[in-house]
């Protein structure tokens, strides 16, 4: 892949792992609380919904195994837990018998609902501090309770930041739909100029080659093919916990991902309508 063009990204410290595969070695490794529940939720903003697991354990450390020992035939989901602990036979089997086509995008949701549950005092520090991405993104995916919604909606000054931003979120993951389902799926719409109109991306990222389009500068962060999933879902999650908070309305993250994927086949199929749905071009 070659760099961005336009404009690049804002990354996080250099010192720190900015690929997929880094982010989960940095999680498993950690081991103070804190820095096990930062490294985590950098994992769910980058985790995509297809990961070459198996490619990873090949390539990660892992102690190693008696000579008596065999690596034991576990489920991907359930051994990925087990190197958190450091157990080795759990790593070796991954290497064994790890899928390819992993979805460590909701593995990891779920590890973060989990591990590090928002409680309401804690919405209350955040919501003070005037941290509303991250209060809005522990609402989605630190498995806030019903009380912990409560607390979120009866901040004026959060809910004033929802009413604005809400309508935007909706924006952002139809620009990612159609760079999922058009741009980085060779699939030529049949108003080329028009779709990349409406896209209106701040910059791409392609292949060595240039020939395909396999990233897009989308609200100021990088959406990719491995990642356009996961973003678009957040996204629209995001836009109904918002529109829910502006409105004084009741919301929870499972109504929340319930209406996310209504509203994303129904953008899809708009965008089909307008743009056509030709079959992608294969190229070598």
């Amino acid at each position: 892949m070659v760099g961005w063009h336009k404009r690049r990204p804002r990354r996080e410290p250099l010192d720190l792992p900015q690929d997929t595969e880094g982010m989960l070695s940095a999680y498993l490794a950690a081991k103070d609380p804190k820095a096990r529940h930062f490294a985590l939720e950098r994992l769910v903003r980058a985790a995509p919904t297809r990961f070459k697991l198996k490619a990873w354990a090949t390539k990660a450390e892992f102690a190693a195994l008696a000579e008596s020992k065999t690596a034991p035939k576990l489920k991907p989901a359930k051994a990925l837990l087990k190197p958190e602990k450091g157990d080795a036979a759990a790593g070796h089997s991954l290497r064994e018998y790890g899928s390819d086509d992993f979805d460590l995008a909701t593995w990891a949701r779920g590890r973060l609902a989990k591990l590090f549950a928002i409680k309401a005092k804690e919405m209350k520090r955040l919501l003070a501090a005037g941290h509303y991405r991250v209060a809005l993104d522990a609402l989605l995916h630190r498995k806030a309770s019903g009380s912990v919604f409560k607390t979120a909606a009866k901040d004026q000054q959060f809910a004033a930041f929802c009413r604005k931003g809400f309508e935007a979120e909706a924006g952002l993951a139809k620009k990612a739909i159609m760079g999922h389902g058009w741009v980085f799926a060779n699939r030529i719409p049949n108003d080329q100029k028009g779709l990349w109109g409406e896209l209106s991306v701040s910059g791409v990222s392609t292949t060595k080659d240039r020939t395909r389009v396999v990233g897009l500068l989308i609200g100021g962060g990088s959406v990719t093919v491995d990642s356009a999933d996961g973003f678009i879902d957040s996204s629209l999650m995001k836009h109904f916990v918002m529109r829910a908070i502006a409105g004084g309305d009741k919301m929870s993250t499972k109504r929340a991902a319930r209406s996310a994927k209504k509203e994303r086949a129904r953008i899809l199929s708009s965008l089909k309508a307008k743009y056509g749905w030709p079959d992608p071009i294969q190229r070598k």
